[in-house]
């Protein structure tokens, strides 16, 4: 896996942000959250998934 980061080192990088409707939140909320875990991945490195997790997430992601 390093060697395929390395031979694509210039090339096309991935970040995403995710996260999940609660069922009960806004629009906009659901929006703002994803859009703040896809700078978290930008900020953090390439090539990375960030997941933001609704305020009411029984399962939150690990730190």
């Amino acid at each position: 896996m390093e060697k395929l980061r390395q031979d694509a080192d210039g090339g096309p990088t991935l970040s995403i942000g995710v996260t999940e409707w609660d069922g009960t939140e806004a629009a906009v909320a659901l929006i703002e959250r994803a859009d703040a875990a896809l700078y978290e991945a930008k900020r953090t490195g390439r090539n990375r998934v960030v997941r933001h997790a609704p305020a009411t997430d029984p399962h939150p992601a690990p730190q």
